[in-house]
């Protein structure tokens, strides 16, 4: 049995974080479409393809480079104070920052040997050298800069990493890449999306130091004196490969397209997947709120406590991402001929089964998390390698012969089955799972509003830019009155309870 109060407090400080971190991944989400937009318009199709997967390969090696500590610093400083062995925050926090500056030294130098042997990774561009050198010199500072961002967000600040994340970091790569494409040089494009990510370390470092001052005048517990440098590397290692592995499974897809079918091809294929970014970010939103507080109810014991919280977030998730997938189905040639032009519509299929696996991913709720946040690292490392295993052998089987489409199914049978395997392990160790009624009611009223609709306006051939958008506009509003009409459901009164 959980603290009633607890739980209460839990979903409050998901609803107020998580209000203002979807606000900026609602920022963040429109910069990055806006972005994709820039590129796609500002670039010739193979140039903005070879963008596509030298940006994708960056975010491999930054999810390499962190060495778990995005997700390790959530789970342990919570427990450390709940723990009352305070003074071990400081040795953590050290910890993690000195993995991640070394390994982000060492994959920046690997870089940086390419650069020199003259790798040409922009296939016809010259720019190849210069283009990995920039990677290089910007990997270790990006890492340092979102393992700082996961520390602010462990004290339960979000704000942070929405001033300088979703806002500071994305505004800022829009405004630069525009400025790039100006010159309609691909090197100046790139400079111009690594520079704000490589600049957040220095405002994440000053806040997270600031925080971590707050735990001097903490008096030592015995506890403190144990060693947690064993127990650290023994949950963060796990998590740095299935961190890895998780990024491989989000964007190796677009760097195997352009190296089996051509830049172009990765082109339409990237441009397909920012829009399911979109959903990811929404999701992402609520779940960076949710692991501190999971594991904070976890170290309870509050088991029941959790899965209700998990329940309640998994919900939420759902009624803000399901809308756009289901979208994505419906009306997907709309979308791609909105932001990259009529030359990207031939990946609305690509788009469709995407989306299908997505929808998937969101109704199992946030699974992965509670099993990280529990200390199942080895479990959601295992998730995560079937899902890679099953993804690379489809997308290398699928790809040469279906295309881009042969792609997107390899990455949207492996987010289900990963999802399936997360739901099976959770029922297994905590006795339940994180579907329930708040889930039910969220993808019924999404699919009724933004599939049943959209999809009887493109059967009878309304396609009119203009129709779309007041069909879509009304499905918005009718969606948001089923939310009003189903609030209790849905658990919305812990926004207004805060």
């Amino acid at each position: 049995m959980g603290d009633p109060s607890s739980e209460s407090r839990a979903l409050r400080q998901v609803a107020r974080g998580g209000s203002l971190n979807l606000a900026g991944s609602g920022v963040a989400a429109l910069a990055g479409l806006a972005l994709t937009w820039v590129v796609a318009r500002g670039l010739p199709q193979a140039e903005a393809g070879v963008f596509f997967a030298a940006t994708s390969l960056f975010l491999i090696l930054e999810a390499a480079a962190q060495v778990g500590g995005d997700t390790s610093l959530p789970m342990f400083l919570p427990r450390l104070r709940a723990d009352g062995r305070v003074g071990r925050i400081r040795a953590v926090v050290r910890l993690a920052t000195t993995l991640t500056l070394g390994v982000g030294t060492v994959l920046g130098l690997g870089l940086l040997l390419l650069a020199i042997f003259d790798f040409d990774v922009a296939d016809e561009s010259q720019s190849g050298p210069w283009l990995v050198l920039l990677l290089a010199l910007a990997l270790p500072a990006a890492a340092l800069g979102n393992v700082f961002l996961a520390g602010t967000r462990a004290f339960f600040r979000i704000r942070p990493t929405v001033l300088i994340e979703k806002l500071g970091k994305n505004l800022g790569q829009l405004a630069f890449v525009a400025l790039g494409t100006v010159t309609g040089s691909l090197l100046w494009v790139t400079a111009g999306w690594l520079l704000p990510v490589a600049l957040v370390v220095v405002p994440a470092a000053l806040v997270l130091r600031r925080l971590i001052g707050g735990t001097q005048d903490v008096g030592e517990h015995p506890g403190d004196a144990q060693p947690l440098t064993p127990e650290y590397l023994a949950y963060t290692l796990p998590r740095a490969f299935a961190r890895l592995l998780q990024m491989v499974l989000q964007r190796a897809d677009i760097v195997v397209v352009a190296a089996i079918l051509s830049p172009t091809e990765a082109a339409i294929y990237a441009v397909a997947t920012r829009l399911i970014v979109l959903g990811q970010l929404a999701a992402a939103s609520v779940q960076q709120v949710l692991a501190p507080q999971m594991a904070h109810l976890i170290s309870e014991h509050a088991w029941a406590s959790t899965l209700r919280v998990g329940r309640i977030a998994a919900g939420w998730t759902m009624l803000l991402v399901w809308p756009l997938y289901l979208l994505c189905i419906a009306i997907g040639p709309v979308l791609l001929d909105v932001i990259g032009g009529p030359d990207y519509v031939v990946g609305a299929s690509t788009l469709a089964i995407l989306a299908c696996g997505m929808l998937v991913g969101a109704a199992s709720g946030p699974v992965d998390t509670i099993l990280l946040m529990s200390g199942h690292s080895v479990a959601s490392l295992v998730n995560m390698i079937v899902a890679v295993a099953v993804n690379l052998s489809l997308l290398f089987a699928l790809t040469p012969t279906y295309g881009i489409a042969g792609a997107a199914v390899a990455w949207s049978a492996a987010i289900i089955i990963r999802s399936l395997l997360g739901v099976a392990m959770v029922k297994y160790w905590a006795r339940g799972t994180a579907f329930g009624l708040p889930s039910l009611t969220a993808g019924a009223m999404a699919i009724v509003m933004f599939f049943v609709i959209p999809w009887l306006l493109i059967r009878n051939h309304v396609t009119l830019d203009w129709a779309v958008t007041v069909v879509v506009g009304a499905c918005v509003l009718g969606y948001a009155g089923l939310a009003w009409l189903f609030r209790k459901q849905l658990h919305l009164r812990a926004f207004a309870n805060r």
